[in-house]
């Protein structure tokens, strides 16, 4: 049996185990983005994806008694490869929308985190919530995430490119 369960939340622990047996050993797809420090990121040394949403699918494949294969998925590719039967579960921080969860299960965020803009160290710029400070200015936003669709919906914001990598 495969569960098909969108990964965002403490409560999904429960859930998941929920509807497997312990005595259930199966490998399960699990499809998670190199991009979201902490999260989930692509450590450079073992070319593995790690991260905090590695960590909690480890502790639900453990206690549900399936075994977790993560593998990295563009953001924007998740969802449609949940869909398509080329991953089972998603494990990696994205937020609950409507039309998201239209075609998608949630389970309870496992983590609160807001919106943020993040500048350089001598940047003493003060940002309204409209961005009407970065006239001109490039915005990175990760393909796939609302924050992305709601830069390209903003007034005054030259353009907004994704995020690929993150430095360290």
């Amino acid at each position: 049996m495969k569960i098909r369960r969108f990964l965002t939340g403490l409560a999904f622990v429960l859930a998941a185990t929920a509807g497997l047996s312990s005595a259930h050993s199966e490998t399960l797809k699990v499809g998670s983005t190199s991009t979201g420090v902490p999260f989930t990121f692509l450590d450079i040394k073992t070319q593995q994806i790690d991260g905090m949403m590695v960590d909690v699918i480890d502790a639900v494949g453990e206690k549900a008694g399936f075994t977790p294969q993560v593998s990295a998925v563009d953001f924007a590719s998740l969802i449609p490869s949940l869909r398509s039967n080329r991953i089972d579960i998603i494990s990696a921080a994205m937020l609950s929308t409507p039309t998201r969860a239209k075609v998608i299960d949630f389970s309870d965020p496992v983590f609160p985190y807001g919106e943020g803009l993040i500048v350089k160290k001598d940047d003493d710029t003060e940002y309204s919530q409209q961005l009407t400070q970065t006239k001109g200015k490039v915005i990175g936003a990760q393909q796939g995430t609302i924050y992305l669709e709601q830069l390209r919906k903003m007034d005054g914001v030259a353009r907004s490119v994704c995020t690929t990598r993150w430095p360290i």
